[in-house]
């Protein structure tokens, strides 16, 4: 029992900073570099179409493209301040060559973290564990209804506790104080795992996307893999986000013997998303997408 609430308490941190899983865990994420699954990631980046040269024109669309990207598999839709904020970012980018890598990103996104969970509210942690409990509809399986008793940190399923468990660890968190060396340094190599394989991913799928470089990643690049890390969001195309949420109403309605609700009308990510429930919309709000932003800003090299 001890062991097992260690592990709790280690994936309430994770699921508040953004998602990222637990080292216990860097195994079990399904991802696949398979060339069926590289195709689906090149189908989501050519319909986001991010600039691959100093192109003014394109420089100035991105933050447009990225946010429209994001909010129709999520909903989530960056404000016109931040997408200033990007567009300004995006192009000192390209004229100082200025980069983040991925140690960087992580690092960053450690930092959001370590500011945020003493700041979370009681109604965030509330949002944050009722999201995590899944997707939810009228018509909803009594099977799967009960399922929502438990929290899926993420989108294989792999990592699962009580809801009302998860509710008071990351209480107990958030009134902790300041997180202590052993969890800052959980959530730097948790959040290190999630980035890395977010990156493989991308250069696995076109190896030109981060210029040739390693992992040196533009404003706009960085964005898109903050944003995967916490929506669990494989970045698929359009088109293959429909086929998978309807092939995850036929294999539910078998497996539930009763009709499962149409992913019509729904988003396939964020909060209550069809195929995985994240509070997309609570971890990736203006002010964390503002603070994200300017750090990358001021540590891009």
């Amino acid at each position: 029992m001890k062991k097992w609430r260690s592990f709790a308490i280690g994936f309430c941190f994770c699921a508040l900073i953004l998602g990222a899983l637990t080292w216990k865990l860097n195994t079990s994420s399904g991802i696949t570099t398979t060339e069926e699954y590289s195709q689906k990631v090149r189908n989501g980046l050519a319909e986001l179409n991010l600039p691959t040269r100093n192109d003014i024109p394109s420089i100035n669309a991105v933050p447009e493209r990225i946010s429209n990207f994001i909010h129709y598999r999520s909903g989530v839709q960056i404000s016109g301040s931040n997408r200033n904020i990007l567009r300004s970012a995006e192009r000192n980018a390209w004229n100082d060559s200025k980069r983040v890598d991925a140690a960087t990103l992580t690092q960053i996104l450690t930092d959001i973290a370590l500011e945020r969970i003493p700041a979370t509210s009681d109604s965030e942690i509330t949002g944050i564990t009722d999201s995590l409990r899944g997707f939810n509809a009228p018509g909803l399986p009594e099977g799967l209804q009960k399922g929502r008793s438990l929290v899926k940190l993420r989108a294989s399923g792999m990592s699962r506790m009580p809801a009302n468990e998860f509710n008071l660890e990351l209480t107990k968190i958030r009134d902790s104080g300041t997180p202590s060396i052993v969890a800052k340094n959980l959530i730097y190599a948790s959040l290190a795992n999630e980035v890395n394989r977010r990156v493989n991913v991308l250069r696995n799928a076109d190896p030109q996307f981060f210029g040739g470089t390693q992992s040196r990643m533009t404003p706009a690049q960085a964005l898109l893999v903050a944003y995967a890390v916490i929506a669990d969001d494989p970045l698929f195309g359009q088109a293959d986000l429909a086929q998978q949420m309807q092939n995850m109403q036929q294999v539910s309605s078998r497996a539930a013997r009763k009709d499962f609700p149409s992913p019509n009308g729904h988003k396939a990510y964020g909060d209550n998303g069809y195929l995985y429930s994240s509070p997309t919309g609570i971890l990736f709000n203006d002010a964390s997408v503002e603070r994200l932003l300017t750090l990358i800003q001021e540590r891009g090299n």
